[in-house]
């Protein structure tokens, strides 16, 4: 996807929302809550490279036009599927339980020369989650959000430390 394409998208995206708000301001006494789709990093929250970070950047976009038009919204920000990454200690191609645990396999030959798209992009969020640790260095303020352990005080959850304590 080029830049075009990428601002295209987001004024679209835009419009929109627009037309979403217009046509719902009609209606009487209405109560509704939008909740976008909006798996993965929290994109007002990031260190992301590109091409992760212009994606981002049009994410962020459409929140700011869906708060400018007033539209009630949640936004939930899931992170990564640690179900589906961790099982296979994030080897690609993998996706049988339980991992090897005794090879990590290496795409290639190893020394990758270019990444293609959309390889380039799934490189940059890859880096963004494992390398900057964008899904594990946001403190939560009472501001934009909450923990769900706090909703939640009950619920056992499982560290990712314990989590992968089975593997070794």
């Amino acid at each position: 996807m080029t830049s075009k394409h990428t601002l295209l998208g987001a004024a679209s995206a835009q419009a929109t929302v627009k037309r979403l708000a217009k046509a719902l301001s009609g209606l009487p006494a209405l109560e509704f809550l939008f909740l976008p789709s909006d798996f993965g990093n929290d994109v007002d929250r990031h260190d992301a490279v590109e091409p992760a970070k212009s994606a981002f950047e049009v994410k962020a976009k459409i929140h700011r036009a869906i708060e400018a038009e007033g539209i009630p919204y949640s936004y939930v920000s899931a992170n990564s599927f640690i179900g589906f990454f961790l099982p296979m200690l994030e080897q690609p191609g993998i996706f049988a339980l339980p991992p090897p645990r005794d090879k990590v396999i290496i795409p290639g030959d190893g020394n990758p020369k270019e990444a293609p798209t959309p390889m380039n992009l799934m490189l940059a969020l890859n880096h963004s989650v494992f390398v900057k640790g964008d899904q594990t260095n946001i403190e939560i303020k009472p501001s934009f959000g909450v923990e769900a352990s706090e909703l939640y005080p009950d619920v056992k959850y499982t560290t990712v430390e314990e989590y992968l304590d089975q593997f070794v």
